[in-house]
């Protein structure tokens, strides 16, 4: 997609991570997920991401 779509995706990422309510807010494991699945070009960094989050505890 073009740079505006990407933008487009972060921002209703972060949108959700404003929610008034904390119970309605993503984890940052489901923020991670969502980043990693609007990024186009995932290839090399998803696997490093993968890689670093391996075995990492998230809340959530």
């Amino acid at each position: 997609g073009s740079f505006k779509e990407e933008m487009f995706k972060v921002l209703k990422i972060a949108v959700h991570c404003t929610y008034k309510l904390p119970a309605l807010r993503p984890t940052m494991r489901e923020v991670v997920q969502m980043m990693m699945d609007a990024d186009p070009c995932s290839g090399d960094f998803g696997a490093v991401e993968k890689e670093k989050l391996h075995g990492t505890h998230l809340p959530g």
